[in-house]
């Protein structure tokens, strides 16, 4: 989509809510995908070339996390150092950045976690995860952006390697998880 033009707020507004409405009609709220968490997605997805709407045009969604039985209680406040650990020690798991909800937080953080081979999140940072879009990334191109980027994580940098968003399919992973885009919409 075209970047916004605008010449006062009512119109930033107007397109705004247009690109809410447009998205709303093209993404289809998952089930078990709590309905807060969902409405601010879109809304942060109505902004051209966001990572909002890149985790909605290329992304899946999760609901409820899980913390297997084998994964300890990672350090609060490094959801990306903790998932890329945890994806990069365990090939079988993939890494997924976008964001996610708590039900004690109730809205949509940029956030990390890694998904089972089932499509089950596995969060070893968040006790209580409720909601989760985002884009999983294939292993050895998680490797190679945080060499590039020197920093856990993808999508974080400003400094983001040109082929990350120039060939999606070199690091997009198939996983298990609600599609979220009509097949016209992708």
């Amino acid at each position: 989509m075209k970047s916004l033009e605008y010449k006062d707020p009512k119109d930033w507004a107007d397109q705004m809510g247009r690109r809410v409405a447009a998205h709303r009609a093209a993404f289809k709220q998952p089930a078990g995908v709590e309905t807060a968490f969902w409405e601010m997605l879109l809304l942060f997805a109505a902004y051209p070339g966001s990572f909002a709407e890149l985790c909605l045009t290329q992304g899946k969604a999760w609901s409820k996390a899980d913390r297997a039985k084998k994964v300890k209680a990672a350090p609060p406040g490094e959801c990306f150092r903790n998932a890329s650990e945890l994806a990069l020690a365990n090939p079988e798991l993939t890494y997924v950045e976008g964001f996610g909800c708590t039900a004690q937080v109730g809205m949509a953080l940029h956030h990390a976690w890694v998904v089972d081979p089932q499509g089950k999140v596995i969060d070893p940072t968040w006790l209580h995860g409720t909601s989760y879009c985002g884009v999983p990334v294939e292993t050895t191109a998680l490797q190679k952006i945080m060499l590039d980027t020197n920093t856990w994580g993808v999508f974080g940098s400003a400094r983001l390697p040109r082929w990350v968003a120039e060939d999606p399919d070199s690091w997009l992973a198939p996983v298990n998880g609600h599609e979220l885009a009509s097949p016209k919409g992708r």
